[in-house]
């Protein structure tokens, strides 16, 4: 047993008196764990990416964004046209969302506003984003609604007396309604499950096991694979003992 401790010892010696020998059985492994733990830890926003064109920089325009950015589902960035056009037709965003320049509150009084949405083929990011796009617009149209109609019963009682006390009668329906609206009671009661996961995920160890085989079972393969074609062909002995 003594020998071969010993032979085990010295064999490890000869081993890593190598530079090389300590750079990739010690050194990369433990390198690219953690830099691959480090790429795949747990992601704090888990919503989806949307774009936002902005061209009508209007009231109204400001409101679906602002509707956009409290929403749950999606996380939008703005950017202009031309850029977000070049990277959604190289597939690296799921879905854009354009607003119109006529996107205005003359446009919502007139019903005629619009919506423009490029969208993937046959992709859930997109497909959440519109439905995250649907919900906002509802909101903010049924707020405008809201404000037009108080507007419409407004004059039928007493009508106004100059367009401007009109927009300013409107503003103030508007900000009446989002204030009510934000103030109402939740209907909807969502109770969440407080069960523990009994498995924790660790993207250390995930990862430290990949390098383990990455590293160790590979090189075993491929050394097992040598000793077989040495023992059908005899290459590497009749290397050894050529003079």
């Amino acid at each position: 047993m003594k020998k071969i401790f010993a032979i085990a010892l010295k064999d490890t010696l000869v081993r890593f008196a190598s530079p090389s020998e300590w750079l990739f059985f010690l050194i990369l492994p433990i390198l690219f764990t953690v830099i691959l733990s480090s790429a795949t830890g747990s992601v704090s926003d888990t919503r989806v990416h949307l774009t936002v064109v902005d061209e009508a920089q209007s009231t109204l325009s400001a409101q679906l964004v602002s509707e956009l950015e409290q929403s749950a589902s999606v996380r939008i960035t703005q950017e202009d046209l031309d850029q977000a056009q070049a990277s959604f037709n190289t597939r690296r965003y799921a879905a854009v969302l354009i607003i119109p320049a006529d996107f205005t509150l003359e446009s919502a009084k007139a019903g005629t506003l619009t919506l423009q949405m490029l969208q993937q083929p046959n992709n859930m990011d997109a497909l959440i984003s519109h439905q995250a796009v649907a919900a906002a617009a509802s909101r903010v149209s049924s707020l405008n609604d809201i404000a037009a109609q108080s507007v419409a019963a407004a004059a039928q009682i007493q009508p106004f007396a100059s367009e401007a006390d009109r927009a300013a009668y409107y503003t103030a329906a508007l900000d009446a309604a989002q204030t009510q609206l934000a103030e109402a009671p939740q209907r909807l009661q969502v109770s969440e499950g407080s069960t523990a996961d009994q498995v924790e995920y660790d993207p250390r160890a995930n990862s430290s096991a990949g390098q383990l085989i990455t590293w160790v079972f590979i090189p075993l393969i491929g050394l097992a694979g040598m000793f077989a074609s040495e023992r059908q062909q005899g290459t590497l002995r009749r290397i050894l003992t050529t003079p």
